[in-house]
């Protein structure tokens, strides 16, 4: 999604207000994919995400002002979380749960809430500091890609709070 964010970006000053994506199948890490963008309207921009002849995704991305006031979906977290340098960092928690060749990548990721299954009748929230390990710079089509990957990024660990990860696991 962040790739089809910046490919639809290409030659524009503004950046993407909204994006909505269909995945039609898997894409898979270890396969090349194409994308290609047309223009379904002025701001509007519609990207094709294809393993080679067939459709994997398709994103389109609204560009200009956004909708005026900001809203959210619940309420934000309660004033008083630990600072992210107050948690352990995402190398400490994978070598001490045993997945630390996964822990090394783009995003620097620390847990705030604890990874554990809940019960029916509670949220399956999931909270925790994400940054990039390295600085973006003043590209602002870059960070629109950026907060796009990140809308994603960990989305997981809310649905293995509730399923369980071995469920999650069996796909």
């Amino acid at each position: 999604l962040a790739r089809a964010t910046l490919a639809g970006s290409v030659g524009r000053e503004d950046v993407p207000a909204a994006s909505h994506a269909i995945f039609l199948a898997e894409a898979r890490p270890d396969v090349e994919l194409t994308l290609s963008c047309d223009a379904l309207a002025p701001g509007r921009t519609r990207v094709e995400v294809r393993e080679r002849e067939s459709l994997v995704a398709e994103v389109q991305l609204r560009f200009g002002p956004g909708g005026g006031e900001r809203s959210y979906q619940c309420i934000a977290p309660e004033p008083g979380l630990p600072a992210p340098e107050a948690l352990p960092s995402e190398a400490e928690t994978a070598a001490r749960e045993g997945w630390s060749q996964f822990a090394v990548g783009p995003i620097e990721s620390r847990r705030i809430t604890p990874y554990v299954p809940v019960k029916d009748d509670e949220p399956a929230v999931f909270l925790g500091w994400l940054r990039p390990r390295a600085p973006l710079g003043d590209d602002a089509r870059l960070q629109a890609a950026v907060l796009v990957f990140l809308a994603e990024y960990r989305s997981h660990r809310a649905v293995e709070r509730r399923l369980g990860a071995a469920q999650c696991m069996r796909g």
